[in-house]
């Protein structure tokens, strides 16, 4: 089996010539400042762009934010725009994250209780071909069984909705 399969299939066999940055490499890189101009995050090997924020989209953030740091403040942490480190090879940044509380200030949470993503083009950036396609196959691939949920926004033109979709929490296990 090759090394690549499961994040981005490539033509001609070319799947076993082709290493995934890892995490910790990754990280050395960032600790460096090696992407400081670049909006990215490693998800499943591959660094991908990522998208910009318009108004709308801080907006909801913002509320959100508001809402679940009020209703949790001393039980939870509630992180925003925060890495996750999800296994050897992705370290996402979701939109919002609610995580148990805990000194993180050498590591990032390996598992978050609630994960929000916010964007009117979710369906585009986690179901096409490529890396960026692989976002949905990484929520899932890290929601283990018997856990909490993880919600998705996604805003009409005027007022917000909350769907629940990917089932459990996020876990680097």
């Amino acid at each position: 089996m090759s090394r690549m399969s499961a994040a981005l299939p490539l033509p001609g066999g070319l799947d076993d010539h082709i290493r995934p940055l890892r995490r910790r490499d990754y990280d050395q890189l960032v600790d460096a400042g090696a992407f400081d101009d670049e909006p990215i995050e490693l998800l499943e090997g591959f660094l991908v762009e990522m998208s910009p924020e318009g108004a709308e989209h801080v907006y909801v953030i913002d509320r959100l934010a508001e809402i679940l740091v009020s209703a949790l403040v001393g039980r939870y942490l509630v992180r925003i725009g925060h890495p996750l480190a999800l296994g050897d090879l992705s370290e996402p940044e979701p939109d919002v994250a609610v995580v148990e509380p805990g000194d993180y200030r050498h590591e990032h949470p390996t598992s978050a209780l609630l994960v929000i993503e916010s964007s009117r083009t979710i369906r585009a950036r986690c179901g096409g071909p490529g890396p960026r396609g692989q976002v949905s196959s990484l929520i899932s691939s890290r929601c283990p069984s018997g856990s909490r949920k993880n919600a998705r926004i996604s805003p009409p033109r005027s007022t917000g909705s909350v769907r629940n979709r990917a089932p459990r929490a996020w876990s680097s296990s």
